[in-house]
């Protein structure tokens, strides 16, 4: 009896389980696409562009929360371990990290439309936008050398959660091979 008990609350307890892998993908990707948007500010307009930023921000702050046990347990091997595979992400996230973080701040410095008055001197501003600007082109190759290293993991998550076909797994549908019937014999059938 208990361990019927104990097979129920496991399968109450299943249910509310939240699916990190599949919250990680879509958050990705509609990272990837805010960041294809954010690139050219042309493109949506200022006031959109520091919106989209300001939105990007939080979105960055939830995939590194998502994240937080990769880093943290790369974080306390890091210097313990001389050669193991995850030292170069961990660069590269971490050079992504501050740029990205370089990116909102001078983007807030400079903004015009978030109806924030700084009282920063037009010297600085001008600094500040020359900075946001080379950030944002670094950041396009940081961004696609990221994607570039996690592909297997985007690809295997694609196909797993977003081009599942309605069939079960590993079963393809028995199609049944319909006889080509010319236009004289169609017409003739009918």
């Amino acid at each position: 009896m208990a361990v019927q008990q104990a097979v129920v609350q496991k399968r109450k307890f299943n249910l509310f389980k939240l699916n990190t892998t599949k919250i990680n993908l879509f958050l990705d990707i509609g990272l990837a696409l805010a960041f294809v948007v954010e690139l050219e500010r042309h493109f949506t307009g200022l006031q959109n562009h520091e919106l989209i930023g300001v939105a990007m921000g939080i979105a960055l702050l939830t995939h590194i929360v998502l994240h937080w046990k990769w880093v943290w347990s790369i974080t306390k091997t890091f210097f313990r371990n001389l050669f193991h595979g995850s030292r170069f992400s961990y660069v590269l996230n971490l050079v992504l990290l501050v740029d990205m973080a370089v990116i909102i701040v001078t983007g807030i410095l400079i903004s015009e439309t978030l109806g924030l008055d700084l009282g920063i001197a037009r010297d600085a501003q001008m600094t500040f936008k020359s900075l946001h600007v080379l950030a944002s082109s670094f950041s396009l190759m940081l961004v696609g050398t990221h994607v570039a290293i996690h592909w297997k993991w985007i690809l295997s998550n694609s196909k797993k959660y977003l081009f599942r076909l309605p069939f079960s797994k590993g079963k393809t549908p028995k199609l049944k091979a319909q006889p080509v019937l010319s236009f004289k014999q169609s017409a003739a059938r009918e």
